[in-house]
């Protein structure tokens, strides 16, 4: 079901992941009960932990608690709260990737072959209107095209299945084939990232081959030393990112609009962050930020015209491990520290990977790694559900990698 959906759901931004995720994680339920009577993971403790630390940090939110906006009768209802988002997202992955873990793949299945057709079909999709990007980033082509944000979400959703796709050819094809097809893949990849601005999921690629050698190079540690990384950058985010403008200000002017504009962004955010270290402001304040460039001369001389009215922290810092420590402060900070450290140290091996699924795996987390320190609200289910289903199906590729070997 969610593979068949992949490609028309990534169209539309990848919103309907959450609830497909959620409706195929309910089969998953007695699974779920039969892992928790087995012992809870430390990892997931620290992850509930993280949830009630948000939900507890709402009281002293500037940002008003409002549970549900609009009416399933008005066709806009839709769930506000990011305790509850981010809550209901991360019991249905961690009820869809137990399903996976205890799959027992004895007959042939379908679904490489649907993963392999879902990345595929979405580059084709998006090479066929990256001609149209100047239609879609002006809005013209409502209706018919998807949004400059659902064009740019659907990228990103495309690097993230990609690297599965890849896989899957690498256990088929063999020889020139195999190269022709993934060169073909790589080079359809590069024209759509660079026609709309795809520079995240480049980057995410780029950054996914350097940790494919990374595992390889260390077959007994190499996910422990990754996620350990992961976690010590995330305690250090705002010391690096205030060490990383300061490096950069002299050069930012030359950057690309949007990647300038992001150091304004991070340079806020880390005032903020600063103003309540411990405890952080609270749920979903940096959406109550309405400070604009005009309040910013400095900043505003360096962006282009019409940026007067454009907020300087757009909804989110556009950094998860930011947002996290300007939000739930260094508590949260140290219970994501600690949940990212744990859950490196319960993956399996990466000598224990089949050879597609270690391909796919590091791919993943490549792209995964990007998005997760320069794009997306920390409390966004969609990016959530998605790398939960790239991590199910990655789980499920290994199983088969493994039973045919």
């Amino acid at each position: 079901m969610i593979w068949c959906l992949w490609a028309p759901a990534a169209f539309t931004g990848g919103k309907l992941f959450a609830p497909l995720l959620f409706v195929a994680a309910v089969f998953q339920a007695p699974s779920l009960a039969g892992s928790v009577r087995a012992g809870l993971r430390l990892d997931v403790l620290l992850a509930l932990i993280l949830l009630a630390w948000l939900t507890i940090s709402a009281l002293w939110s500037p940002a008003e608690l409002s549970l549900t906006t609009g009416s399933l009768s008005g066709g806009d209802f839709s769930v506000d709260a990011p305790q509850i988002r981010f809550g209901f997202t991360i019991i249905a992955a961690a009820l869809l990737i137990v399903g996976a873990l205890q799959w027992d793949p004895k007959t042939p299945s379908r679904l490489p072959v649907l993963m392999a057709g879902a990345g595929l079909f979405l580059l084709l999709g998006l090479l066929v209107i990256t001609p149209l990007r100047e239609t879609i980033v002006e809005g013209h082509g409502a209706g018919i095209l998807p949004s400059a944000q659902s064009a740019g979400r659907a990228v990103n959703l495309l690097a993230l299945s990609l690297p599965l796709a890849m896989a899957v050819l690498v256990g088929r094809l063999e020889g020139r084939v195999l190269y022709l097809s993934l060169g073909l893949i790589l080079f359809g990849f590069l024209g759509v990232t660079v026609w709309m601005d795809g520079a995240a999921a480049l980057i995410g690629l780029v950054v996914g081959f350097g940790i494919l050698i990374g595992l390889r190079a260390m077959p007994k540690r190499g996910w422990v030393r990754l996620f350990d990384a992961i976690a010590l950058t995330t305690l250090a985010t705002p010391a690096l990112v205030w060490g990383a403008i300061s490096a950069l200000s002299g050069i930012a002017s030359s950057f690309p609009t949007s990647a300038h504009q992001r150091l304004f962004i991070w340079e806020a955010t880390v005032r903020r962050v600063f103003e309540k270290p411990i405890l952080g402001h609270g749920a979903d304040a940096s959406t109550t930020w309405h400070r604009t460039f005009a309040e910013e001369p400095d900043w505003l001389a360096l962006m282009p015209a019409n940026y007067e009215l454009v907020r300087i922290v757009p909804g989110h810092p556009h950094n998860m491990p930011l947002q996290v420590w300007v939000e739930t402060g260094m508590i949260g900070a140290l219970l994501l520290a600690g949940a990212l450290a744990m859950f490196g140290r319960r993956l399996p091996t990466p000598d224990q990977f089949d050879k597609g699924a270690l391909l796919a795996a590091a791919g993943v987390a490549g792209v995964a790694v990007t998005l997760f320190f320069v794009s997306y609200s920390a409390w966004d289910e969609s990016f959530w559900a998605s790398l939960a289903i790239v991590s199910a199906a990655i789980i499920c590729l290994n199983k088969l990698g493994q039973s045919t070997a």
